[in-house]
């Protein structure tokens, strides 16, 4: 299936427009920044910039080459700023596998996880990172965040990255293009969900962070 990138993308508009869309659900609001009287900007609190954070590193070169032990323990690069990024998760010297088609549920929101394990066609697709599966996530980002902020239905994510040690990334494939002669090229690259996700040993429970501790989640089967 071919995704192309444009405005109402998902995930970036989760992440990127959280301050907006979820202002409703979150208890302390973020600052606003006043122009002359003229306007009214939020600005991200620091959980909503690390969640935008840990987005914009997942999407760089080297976030998308991070191993699993590499990514657990990630903080900002920012001195005194690791509470703007920091995602505290168990290092596993293991490499442990979600059970797939089986749901796993957060007790305090009423989110889902489930895992489809399995090859993922689609032939137009260039995909170099070897996917296991696919990951329906029907799942709050922030800390503040209760039943009444859950989407109305699940995201799919076509693509879950491994990442070795019991860590894992969703993400789409998506492209852009460029003319090329007379040819239209297209180029395929990852679009991450902006979360990461680890699964405890015997695959029974799994948490997910969105970069800052108290964004962290436990889901059970």
């Amino acid at each position: 299936m071919r995704t192309s990138i444009g405005p109402n993308n998902m995930s970036v508009l989760l992440i990127l427009l959280a301050a907006i869309i979820l202002a409703s659900c979150n208890e302390g609001k973020p600052n606003g920044n006043n122009n002359g009287g003229e306007a009214d900007y939020p600005m991200p609190s620091p959980e909503e910039q690390a969640a935008i954070d840990l987005w914009d590193t997942l999407h760089t070169i080297e976030g998308q080459t991070l191993n699993g032990a590499q990514l657990a323990v990630m903080k900002s690069k920012v001195i005194d700023m690791d509470h703007l990024l920091c995602i505290n998760l168990p290092v596993s010297d293991i490499d442990e596998r979600p059970l797939g088609d089986v749901t796993y549920t957060n007790e305090e929101t009423g989110g889902t996880i489930v895992f489809h394990l399995g090859p993922v066609e689609d032939d137009e697709v260039v995909d170099s990172l070897n996917p296991i599966g696919t990951i329906d996530l029907w799942t709050v980002v922030h800390s503040w965040e209760t039943k009444d902020c859950l989407p109305d239905s699940a995201n799919t994510f076509n693509r879950v990255q491994a990442r070795g040690n019991s860590i894992y990334t969703p993400y789409h494939m998506v492209h852009s293009g460029r003319k090329k002669k007379n040819n239209y090229e297209l180029r395929w690259f990852p679009e991450y969900y902006g979360c990461i996700i680890y699964v405890y040993p015997g695959a029974d429970s799994l948490a997910m962070t969105f970069g800052y501790e108290e964004s962290k989640r436990i889901y059970k089967r």
